[in-house]
């Protein structure tokens, strides 16, 4: 039968099909009939497909792309690839021009849209957003997308033959016609591209980068955006590793949980493992309903530039999730396999995997990883490769870049594969970091006494998670010192000790140099305002910030602030070394035969809400038999119909009954951290002193410190289809925690 909204069955498909048959024009006198009745099937088909998707302006989305190249590539009319050099690439770093033989392997062509193709694609996503339109939910594939919305082919011919004519190599083409990979050295980079590479040293590490702004042909002006992203300054794994903790087979006295970490101090901290997530934020009642939702035939992408240990994601989940599905991992390498990196990236692989299946235990799971060059980050190619090849519906990214740092060409790569993304009904989250108000600072000191942790570079945000098109999953620290008591005093079968929702305050474990017991940091759930996508060279050629992403008609809810800006981020999970996440890496859990005993890493930051929210959205899928693209309109409407019940929904209120909220709202904390004096937004003046960046607070309703707060799983799931565009707002009458 004709399946009209499916994925693989749209009008596109059916085109294609109908003209290869059409093709065969050679075939036998036996085969004829069967074709003739394929080719009817084929035409009933497509006129099904376009009656069901006659809510969007068929002329304008079903016209071949343009051909926007006029007449040829003269290498002598150029215009500058304005904010293109990164914000670190500067003259007292410069260690001079590399040799022309470093290799500049699997760089990316951003192509972009043509206005009409921009509009276009616009009324599309709201039209697949909209509960009432024919084409609600009916997603493209890549090459749908492509035949849309993507480059013409004979453009595309044009800029792989202009590459190739200065001894670049292409590599491939996107299936959206919207990205070129292509690889050479430095000396045809400064050949193409008008812009020499320099190595920079900046605090013991070498860089490389263009020194001054790429160049093209101005014929290639309307078709080529920039280039991602000629430099290695790469961006940051979210998770960090607070230490390490313990488990006794049998704990002495039975007064402690049978999992302890003392991360520097003499009282244990409690730690989370899945089942303790699945109890605190309400999941169990779906894992264990009839039927169970858990994350079956669902499937999320993990975005890595590290391989893990196979044995730790198989120790984790026989440890702590011992009916979860252990087949569930799969890596996936795109190019290179860069191997065990031992260090950050392998930590963030790791809790990744570990984290994405907490709430969704049967949910398949795909490590995307890519190795980094000296021009492009392995994230860059990660991201591509899972939306070119629409692997999976949710995609996860825990990595960290500010907007400033991605310069104008990453701000305009996130921002148009996220939308690609999200035609596609993939739901991307994006972790906001761990710098607090300061994502464009490091969290941690370098351990260099000269430049300890004080936020330097003034008020940023995330730039691979503040488009309009991906779900920015902040962090919340839970305030479980009062009582009532939220913690066994021995943990199940699964290592669980949680009880109950536990209330919440917004994350924020940072200390400046000047009033820290241990080491200085900036550790707090990052979170804000879009300032800074676009970047331009002032007299001394340093770069200096201007552009925001614009705020999205959907980010509206009790407490936005209406200040034409996105606003990140939109959700927040549990992300504190206090009570963080116990982590199975380097083989640490293999268990003692003996005596039953092993050793575990603990580990935090949004690293870890970002993945676990990946899950909830793999639960709302199974829920609703159908991906849901960019998700963020529909938490905002949930949001708003429950701004009555604010007072009930208080996160920060040890009193408070969650069992009608669907989020819990974060009204105290705050994203500050310390500066240093005299640098952008701080409190203090003078040079050499530390003050206090000037961030946000948590309120009543969204706020940019935690978005919408929380969630209660079992209601967000059960209500998701209330936060459609069509919906009303309902009383919630779902059954109350455990």
């Amino acid at each position: 039968m004709c399946h009209p909204g499916n994925r693989q069955h749209s009008l596109f498909t059916s085109a294609l099909s109908f003209q290869v048959d059409l093709s065969a024009a050679n075939s036998s006198a036996r085969q004829r009939p069967a074709r003739i009745a394929t080719v009817l099937f084929l035409l009933i088909c497509s006129a099904v497909a376009l009656h069901a998707r006659s809510g969007v302006n068929s002329a304008t989305e079903f016209a071949a792309p343009r051909q926007r190249i006029a007449g040829a590539i003269q290498e002598s009319e150029r215009i500058e690839l304005q904010g293109n050099v990164h914000p670190l690439a500067l003259r007292q770093f410069d260690r001079g021009a590399v040799s022309g033989a470093l290799p500049m392997e699997r760089m990316i062509l951003m192509l972009k849209r043509s206005p009409e193709q921009q509009h276009a694609l616009d009324e599309f996503l709201e039209s697949v957003s909209d509960k009432n339109s024919p084409n609600f939910h009916h997603w493209l594939t890549p090459e749908e997308f492509g035949a849309n919305f993507g480059v013409a082919p004979q453009d595309i011919d044009s800029i792989a033959s202009w590459l190739r004519s200065h001894g670049l190599n292409v590599n491939q083409v996107s299936h959206s016609h919207g990205a070129i990979e292509f690889s050479g050295n430095a000396a045809q980079v400064q050949e193409v591209f008008q812009t020499e590479i320099h190595r920079y040293l900046i605090k013991g590490e070498s860089h490389y980068a263009n020194a001054t702004n790429p160049q093209i042909p101005k014929a290639l002006a309307p078709i080529v955006s920039g280039v991602v992203a000629l430099h290695s300054f790469f961006s940051r794994p979210s998770a960090y590793l607070a230490g390490k903790g313990s488990s006794s087979h049998t704990p002495r006295g039975k007064t402690q949980p049978a999992l302890t970490f003392y991360g520097g101090g003499a009282t244990p901290l409690h730690v989370l493992v899945a089942d303790d997530l699945q109890t605190i934020y309400n999941a169990k009642p779906l894992l264990t309903g009839i039927p169970s939702i858990d994350g079956s035939g669902q499937s999320i992408a993990l975005l890595a530039r590290s391989n893990i240990l196979a044995t730790d994601f198989e120790q984790y989940r026989a440890l702590f999730q011992p009916f979860a599905r252990m087949d569930a991992l799969q890596v996936v390498i795109n190019g290179v396999d860069p191997g065990l990196t031992y260090g950050d990236d392998q930590v963030e692989s790791t809790a990744d995997v570990e984290y994405a299946g907490a709430m969704a235990p049967s949910a398949k799971l795909l490590l995307v990883v890519s190795s980094s060059t000296f021009s492009t980050d392995g994230i860059a190619l990660s991201a591509l490769y899972a939306v070119e090849n629409n692997l999976a519906p949710v995609i996860s990214l825990s990595y960290n870049a500010c907007e400033a740092e991605l310069a104008t060409s990453g701000n305009q790569f996130y921002s148009a594969l996220w939308e690609q993304a999200a035609a596609e009904g993939i739901t991307v989250l994006v972790s906001t970091g761990d710098s607090g108000a300061a994502a464009c600072d490091s969290p941690a000191s370098s351990g260099d006494a000269n430049s300890p942790a004080a936020a330097t570079q003034g008020l940023g945000v995330n730039g691979l998670a503040s488009t309009a098109y991906s779900l920015a999953v902040g962090g919340t620290q839970f305030a479980d010192n009062a009582s009532p008591a939220y913690w066994a005093t021995q943990n199940n079968a699964a290592f669980g000790s949680a009880l109950s929702y536990i209330p919440e305050v917004a994350w924020n474990e940072s200390c400046s140099p000047a009033d820290c017991s241990a080491q200085a940091n900036l550790y707090a759930g990052g979170g804000g305002a879009s300032n800074c996508t676009t970047l331009t060279l002032d007299g001394s050629n340093k770069p200096t910030c201007s552009g925001h992403h614009a705020k999205p008609a959907w980010q509206s809810a009790p407490g936005v602030i209406a200040d034409g800006v996105r606003d990140i981020p939109d959700v927040s999970l549990s992300a504190a070394q206090h009570d963080g996440y116990v982590l199975c890496l380097f083989e640490s859990c293999s268990v003692n035969f003996n005596s039953g005993d092993f050793y575990f890493y603990v580990v935090g930051g949004t690293s870890l809400s970002t993945p676990e929210f990946a899950g909830v959205m793999a639960l709302v899928d199974q829920q609703t038999g159908t991906p849901q693209g960019q998700a963020a309109p529909t938490l905002y409407a949930l949001a708003s119909a429950q701004s009555g019940m604010l007072s009930q929904c208080n996160a920060s209120n040890p009193g408070t009954d969650f069992s009608r909220c669907i989020f819990s709202d974060i009204t105290e904390g705050s994203n500050r951290v310390p500066c240093a004096g005299g640098s952008p937004g701080c409190s203090a003046t003078q040079a050499g002193s530390y003050g206090t960046l000037a961030a946000y607070s948590a309120s009543a309703g969204y706020d940019a410190v935690s978005g919408l707060g929380s969630v209660n799983v079992a209601n967000l799931v059960n209500h998701w289809t209330n936060g459609t565009r069509a919906a009303t707002a309902t009383l919630l009458t779902a059954s109350p925690p455990p």
